[in-house]
């Protein structure tokens, strides 16, 4: 079985990241960002970054996100800085001793500092393959990555991820969608896009696969 993984959202908390480069932003113009809890309500519930950051300020806070956030968001000293793994390595570990292959598709621009970042978490030797697309790429983006490197997927294989091109892409691929809790959208949201499954946590896919 394949196991085609997101990364943020599903094996790395990253909410520390998205809120970090906010408030970077919209403090470094003089204005009053919104609080943690009142960003990430706005943002599960699927609210754009054009409206928060009008919310915050000016149109000059929108163009400053478009110009900086590139840098900003995959600079290593803050991807270490601000983000925590969700992902127990023990599951990892277990699903490799099943003879499972685990793939890595992820909407990361700099893949230096996603392989950096896996190894600094010392879970990058459980995976066969990373892939990475732009960011804020789309499900279209994902099903060309893993058709360009796999051929023969199966309806068994499974993809797992927070947002909506993780669950688009897998129902595109006629393989399994799993939905996480975990990452930038609340369950109404995934629900809405009809996953085989919806969990928590990546770590409750142990009861469903192991």
């Amino acid at each position: 079985m394949m196991l085609f993984f997101d990364v943020d959202g599903t094996l790395f908390d990253i909410s520390r990241r998205f809120y970090f480069v906010y408030k970077k932003i919209v403090t470094g113009f003089g204005y009053k960002c919104l609080d943690y809890d009142e960003y990430w309500s706005l943002r599960k519930n699927n609210r754009t970054t054009k409206d928060i950051f009008l919310m915050s300020g000016t149109e000059e806070l929108l163009q400053a996100y478009y110009e900086q956030r590139r840098q900003e968001f995959e600079r290593l000293y803050t991807i270490i800085k601000c983000d925590r793994l969700i992902v127990h390595p023990s599951l990892l570990s277990d699903l490799k001793k099943k003879k499972h292959k685990l793939v890595i598709v992820s909407a990361r621009d700099n893949k230096e500092n996603l392989l950096r970042e896996l190894e600094f978490n010392k879970i990058d030797m459980y995976f066969d393959t990373v892939l990475t697309t732009p960011m804020f790429s789309t499900a279209k983006d994902k099903v060309n990555a893993i058709t360009l490197n796999f051929k023969d997927l199966s309806n068994k294989d499974i993809i797992i991820g927070d947002s909506e091109s993780d669950i688009l892409a897998g129902k595109a691929l006629k393989i399994k969608t799993i939905a996480v809790l975990s990452g930038i959208r609340n369950k109404d949201t995934l629900a809405e896009l009809e996953p085989d499954m919806i969990v928590h946590t990546v770590n409750n896919i142990r009861e469903v696969i192991l």
